[in-house]
């Protein structure tokens, strides 16, 4: 793996990253990057038609920029949107992903790969089931913003008991 330094303010966050993390957690990871000096890891970052996008490590880089890091380690990779966001999803399984977001995500790598839901699961070591599942998530989200806006409002589970 070959990584330089690149500032912290040519790097571009990706619109599909279905990662969260609790105020808390993002507050542990400043202090983490605080004590450090630097990141525990490198960003991964793509350089699509301009600037450089993160595909692993978005967390990490608004971290390093509220303790006011100029420059980061990035690990610069080749990949086309559907690679770049089946490696942000397999990167990205600490946290929490936002249902919502990764149904988003698997549609438009189902759109734009042309694959069927069940190739699409095998590519990113899932069962066809949870693909199936986070893509009805996206699909009652538009339904809910159809009649309430999506920041007063959160999709939840239904539990049939």
């Amino acid at each position: 793996m070959n990584t330089e330094r690149i500032a912290t303010d040519r790097l571009n966050p990706n619109s599909w990253n279905p990662n969260k993390l609790t105020t808390d957690e993002f507050t542990e990871l400043v202090a983490e990057v605080r004590h450090l000096g630097r990141l525990p890891k490198p960003i991964v970052v793509r350089q699509p038609d301009e600037g450089l996008e993160i595909i692993d490590g978005e967390h990490g880089w608004r971290a390093a920029k509220e303790v006011g890091l100029e420059t980061v380690d990035c690990e610069i990779i080749a990949a086309d949107d559907f690679e770049a966001m089946r490696q942000t999803y397999k990167r990205n399984q600490h946290g929490r992903h936002d249902p919502v977001k990764e149904g988003r995500m698997f549609r438009r790598m189902l759109e734009e790969s042309g694959l069927s839901v069940r190739k699409l699961a095998s590519k990113v070591h899932l069962s066809e089931g949870s693909v199936r599942n986070a893509l009805l998530y996206a699909e009652a989200a538009e339904v809910r913003n159809d009649y309430v806006p999506a920041d007063e409002a959160e999709v939840k589970i239904a539990s049939l008991s």
